[in-house]
Parts: C-alpha cells; sequence; structure tokens
C-alpha cells in the first residue's frame, strides 16, 4: 500500500493524460492518481499543490472472467492545469496486498 510511480508530463494547449491500466477478475486493486503542476499559479490564483484526478479499480466488478486493459482519459483543463505545463503525474497504490495493480502506459498532450 501507498507505493508510488512519478511521471514527468508536458501537455499543450488542450491538457490530457491518458492511462491504460489492466482490469481483471481477481487479485488486482485500487491506484489514485495526483497530479502537480510547476512553476505556475493555478487560475484561481493559488500555489500549486498536488490535485486528485482520478481512481482507478483494476478489479472487475461486472462478473466477467477475462483480464482487459482499461483507458481512463482525464480532460485535465477541467481539474485547473493551464495549457502548456510542466506537471508531475503521480499513480499510488492504495489498496492492501497481496492486491496489485498493473499500469501499461502514460500519455498526455
Amino acid at each position: 500500500q501507498n507505493s508510488s510511480l512519478h511521471f514527468a508530463l508536458s501537455v499543450g494547449a488542450s491538457p490530457r493524460a491518458t492511462l491504460v491500466f489492466e482490469r481483471s477478475y481477481t487479485g488486482f486493486g485500487t491506484a489514485r492518481v495526483d497530479i502537480f503542476c510547476h512553476g505556475q499559479r493555478h487560475d484561481s490564483g493559488r500555489r500549486p499543490t498536488w490535485r486528485h484526478l482520478a481512481t482507478l479499480d483494476g478489479l472487475r466488478r461486472d462478473g466477467k472472467n477475462v483480464t482487459l486493459a482499461s483507458v481512463e482519459t482525464v480532460n485535465l483543463r477541467q481539474k485547473g492545469v493551464l495549457p502548456h505545463s510542466n506537471c508531475t503525474l503521480r499513480l499510488t497504490i492504495s489498496s492492501d496486498a497481496p492486491l496489485k495493480f498493473k499500469l501499461r502506459h502514460v500519455s498526455s498532450c
């Protein structure tokens, strides 16, 4: 629990982040996704802080016994991230061991 991965992101005129992760029927937990943008004040004029973007659930809850990739795209502008920002995305495992979380890909635009 509370293991984290950090990813450097540069965003463009329409800031977005996309995460591809595994979702399975057994043994998978959840992860929290947060973002911190460097060297800027946000729209509200406040100093930058970590902002919660999403909670990703790696456990299928539809009763199907398959493992598939899932895609989560976040409109960062709606979360207060300014265009052309340099940010750090943090993914934190929020479930207890032995549950796992598999992240396949992170991208931004």
